[in-house]
């Protein structure tokens, strides 16, 4: 934060609440600290973070006493979390402490580069076990309180919740500051009674259910997802590119209104066709992450509910509109069938291998965070749109690829994740093993995304015959 007027002190939010003796994890939980075990010691971008506006009204010490009052109403933010001498992760909810909160004073002209650079600060280091799951700051302007920079470890919250928190603390500043308002007060279920039901009969039908899902799907994975890459080892070998595109967002539109789709279905399929003709696999096998909020109980846990399921989607078909449809419909069920016990899957992942003839191949993964109102509604038909394939083509001269590091070698060889921002664009990052998929190639898968959609706005057919990874 270099080269502006700031002034950075500290200030500490007190909270207490009902404490809760050493638990088991919740599935959700149990699936992330898989992740940050194989990732470790770098995990720190399963870091979840959130920026929030100070309503206006508030002072300093609204801001950081509705910090504390956070974490009181929600234990998965006091939670610490340790393996026991049994080699068992599990939780536990501090009855009270306090936590720093950092508060950076800065001019109005700089308020968002400041934001960006607290941002960094609060995710670029992984949390400890020592440390609660959450870190906070305040960026203010001459005083006054601008925003909130929330980080969260994911085993505290998912996109879901984080979006809960961050709707939770507006109103406890509110109720702080302006009179008569009413802090928050609806209904929470907390991560261990999460696990309590989990464990329960009803908790062991869901799970059973979705393993059993996990076999039929796993049956149809082909052995090999991507090129045999290179036998070369290397420290660091996943390298991450990101591509902002508006004419990606205005395409997928426009093909989710033709097919009767949503847009996450569009780039969901259009990756499985480039995926699958990389190999010449006749259809994709991929891990769909499930954010698993799918009724009225787990819409209101407070903590991770992220689990993945797998889906196959053929594609070996001449028809667009069936490769998108199946794999719409494909994400939907599996959506609803995300929920299980991770621990259980070592054993069912042996038995397919045993009874196909060999492992399959579970290395590729896609991640769509889009807005829940396009989660399962499909677009609609817009018989006009075709004529937009012109003024869509050229909104790709303002398509950005940047790359966004490298990282140690993961269990995921290509993990592909997209969202949309409010300035009309799809923002889609994809790590890949670089031994796989060097640089340069996973460049031009994106690219290569990217045409496709242009192109089938056109001209359906023209898209499919041109439906080949042209990078390697």
């Amino acid at each position: 934060m270099e080269g502006r007027e700031i002034s950075e002190f500290l200030q500490t939010a007190q909270f207490s609440g009902a404490g809760r003796a050493p638990q088991q994890l919740t599935w959700g939980q149990k699936w992330i600290w898989k992740a940050l075990s194989r990732q470790a010691p770098n995990y720190q971008h399963l870091n979840v973070e959130r920026v929030i506006e100070a309503p206006p009204g508030c002072d300093l010490d609204d801001v950081v006493g509705a910090i504390g009052q956070l974490l009181e109403r929600h234990e998965a933010l006091r939670t610490r979390f340790w393996l026991d001498a049994g080699n068992t992760p599990r939780q536990a909810v501090a009855f009270g402490g306090e936590i720093p909160v950092e508060v950076y004073d800065t001019a109005a002209a700089h308020v968002d580069d400041t934001v960006d650079a607290v941002v960094e600060r609060l995710t670029a280091m992984p949390f400890t076990i020592p440390e609660l799951p959450v870190r906070a700051a305040v960026v203010t302007c001459e005083g006054t309180p601008r925003r909130v920079v929330l980080s969260k470890l994911h085993l505290a919250a998912d996109s879901r919740s984080s979006k809960m928190l961050a709707g939770d603390l507006v109103q406890y500043i509110r109720a702080r500051s302006l009179p008569g308002a009413r802090p928050p007060d609806g209904r929470l279920i907390h991560p261990v009674e999460r696990a309590a039901y989990e464990s329960s009969p009803a908790g062991e039908l869901v799970s059973e259910k979705s393993l059993r899902r996990w076999r039929e799907q796993l049956t149809k994975f082909p052995k090999h997802a991507l090129p045999t890459g290179s036998s070369v080892e290397r420290e660091t070998v996943c390298e991450e590119i990101s591509m902002e595109s508006s004419a990606f967002f205005s395409a997928s539109r426009v093909l989710a209104a033709r097919h009767g789709v949503t847009p996450w279905a569009v780039t969901l399929g259009l990756t499985a066709m480039l995926l699958s003709r990389m190999t010449g696999n006749s259809s994709c096998g991929l891990l769909l992450f499930c954010h698993n909020r799918v009724d009225d109980d787990s819409d209101h846990v407070s903590g991770t509910m992220v689990q993945y399921a797998p889906i196959t989607v053929p594609t070996a078909g001449d028809d667009l509109r069936t490769i998108l449809r199946t794999a719409w419909q494909s994400a939907v069920f599996a959506t609803k069938n995300g929920q299980y016990d991770p621990d259980r899957l070592p054993d069912l992942i042996r038995t397919v291998s045993e009874d196909t003839g060999g492992p399959p191949d579970l290395s590729c993964s896609v991640n769509l965070n889009f807005p829940p109102a396009d989660q399962q509604k499909p677009f609609a038909h817009d018989p006009g749109a075709v004529h937009e394939a012109a003024a869509i083509r050229r909104l790709t001269e303002e398509t950005r690829i940047v790359s966004r590091g490298s990282f140690p070698r993961e269990e995921m060889r290509f993990f592909l994740s997209a969202f949309e921002i409010p300035s009309a664009r799809t923002i889609v990052h994809l790590r890949a093993d670089s031994s796989v998929l060097p640089t340069k190639h996973i460049e031009a898968f994106l690219r290569d995304l990217e045409r496709l959609a242009v192109e089938a706005v056109r001209d359906d057919s023209l898209a499919l015959m041109s439906a080949r990874f042209k990078g390697c």
